[in-house]
């Protein structure tokens, strides 16, 4: 992960902005384009003031769009199968007739709902595809890797948590819009969780849904701890400060040292005897034994 991914998000980002800030004024009037949601018409509900009744429009409510909800969407096809097969074989009493034909047609105009997924062409694929793998190397960055796991060492609950919780990665701001994730107004990033969600609902539409999408693919087997990412700056920041602190501090240690010898060298080298005989200087200790022995200028005057 380097500057190459936070010029893309800038890139992005201008491109997005472009369409309400380079309007001329002949086009001022033209309202502006929205940006092509993931989500379909069945993922969005009505909203009105509690106070007035005023109605205020629609909002996308799903977490994930209904046509993945795999199981969800099963269960109702089952469901119309079974309703339309008890009808064709009478097996429903006169009371429940009417209430199960109703039922019948809400499910279907539900299911055909669920079936209107939002397209999109080739060239919103190509810079989706971008955004998409560039995501992917962030959140690569922001996980523990295999060796991590597996050894438990350096991995800190609360951390990991936070990053899941916690606006630490990087997104394409078009790409988010898409999936209906919104930036943190102070860092213009999302947490971990909501990329992971980001490249689930990208990766169903780039595939066609026919592929499983398995994060535990990013995690890394080896190498630098997670918290080496630059998604991480404050904790990297921290850390940086901390080893800097303790590098002044044992050099400051060093020279104390260094200072003490010296002056413990000079006060040696005063109090000690210097032989009158050859000018030599040596430990007061050593007086005895000098003379008994190596003055050879004291010798020669014997």
């Amino acid at each position: 992960m380097g500057g190459g991914n936070i010029a893309l998000s800038q890139i992005y980002e201008s491109r997005l902005a472009g369409s309400e800030e380079s309007m001329s004024t002949d086009t001022m009037e033209r309202p502006v384009e929205k940006v092509k949601s993931m989500f379909g018409e069945v993922d969005r509900k009505h909203l009105f003031d509690k106070e007035t009744g005023e109605y205020k429009g629609k909002k996308t409510a799903s977490s994930y769009p209904a046509y993945m909800q795999k199981k969800a969407k099963e269960q109702l096809e089952q469901s119309i199968e079974e309703r339309q097969d008890a009808l064709d074989n009478r097996h429903v009493s006169s009371s429940a007739l009417e209430y199960t034909k109703r039922q019948l047609i809400k499910e279907r105009q539900r299911l055909a709902e669920i079936n209107e997924v939002p397209v999109f062409n080739a060239t919103e694929k190509a810079d989706m595809n971008v955004s998409f793998s560039a995501l992917e190397q962030e959140v690569s960055s922001a996980q523990f890797t295999e060796r991590d796991m597996e050894t438990m060492k350096g991995i800190d609950p609360g951390e990991e948590a936070r990053r899941m919780t916690e606006p630490c990665v990087r997104v394409d701001k078009l790409l988010a819009k898409r999936c209906n994730v919104e930036l943190d107004a102070k860092t213009g990033m999302i947490s971990r969780s909501q990329a992971e969600k980001i490249l689930k609902i990208t990766h169903w539409h780039l595939t066609g849904g026919d592929e499983p999408y398995l994060l535990e693919n990013l995690r890394r087997k080896a190498g630098g701890s997670a918290s080496k990412s630059n998604q991480i700056t404050v904790g990297i920041d921290l850390k940086e400060m901390e080893i800097r602190n303790r590098i002044k501090t044992l050099e400051a240690r060093e020279k104390e040292i260094t200072q003490e010898l010296e002056a413990e060298q000079a006060e040696s080298k005063a109090e000690g005897y210097t032989c009158p005989d050859c000018n030599k200087t040596m430990k007061i200790g050593g007086k005895a034994l000098h003379d008994s022995r190596w003055c050879e200028a004291k010798h020669k005057k014997e």
